[in-house]
């Protein structure tokens, strides 16, 4: 089968897709929200638990996307006083929708912070493991949910995870380096995912 002009356009959307969110990391990855690990190691921390449980490839993006919304932050000039966007998880959620991404991955990403208010009304250990910033942010994004709102919350079809993607949240912080290559595997993954979302199969191997 030969190559047509939409399959063409669709693998160089899907790249271009990959090559922009590569950038926000490569010009924010850097910074710091209150936590003792930057954007890049926190995202890429969460995204290898996800990994190495042999999760879907929906769950490993999510884990490593789901504090995106901090590094658009001219799209959300509202911080927590330092300890990032407030409405982060929500602005995230909404960039990746618009580059194609399915509800399985914004879905997850945009209930990551409502997971952390469940998880503080439902486990009563729970809030003692979290760190000082998630603590403070917890306040700030609404404190614990209330019996009703934690019921509405489990009957949410992504309830688990939700839960799942905000225990690898809360794991992902410790004093552990990463580097570029670590980022570059993660990126084909996404890249690989991408084009399989937008690409024939057959065609998908003739581009590679």
């Amino acid at each position: 089968m030969q190559l047509n002009k939409t399959a063409i356009m669709e693998a160089r959307e899907a790249k271009c897709i990959s090559q922009e969110i590569e950038l926000l990391f490569y010009k924010y990855g850097n910074l710091n929200y209150g936590e003792d690990v930057t954007q890049l190691e926190h995202a890429i921390q969460c995204a290898r638990l996800a990994e190495e449980g042999g999760h879907s490839v929906e769950l490993v993006l999510a884990a490593l996307l789901h504090d995106v919304g901090h590094l658009l932050e001219e799209a959300e000039p509202e911080k927590m006083d330092g300890f990032g966007s407030k409405y982060h998880e929500t602005i995230g959620a909404a960039y990746l929708a618009n580059l194609g991404f399915p509800l399985t991955i914004t879905g997850i990403i945009e209930g990551h912070v409502a997971a952390k208010r469940y998880l503080t009304y439902a486990d009563e250990d729970y809030l003692k493991q979290l760190s000082a910033a998630s603590r403070y942010t917890l306040e700030v994004q609404g404190g614990p949910m209330t019996r009703k709102e934690a019921a509405e919350f489990e009957e949410d079809p992504l309830f688990r995870d939700m839960v799942l993607l905000r225990r690898w949240d809360d794991k992902g912080k410790k004093d552990e380096p990463v580097t570029m290559h670590d980022l570059q595997h993660f990126m084909h993954i996404m890249h690989e995912y991408l084009l399989k979302r937008h690409v024939p199969a057959e065609l998908a191997a003739e581009i590679h």
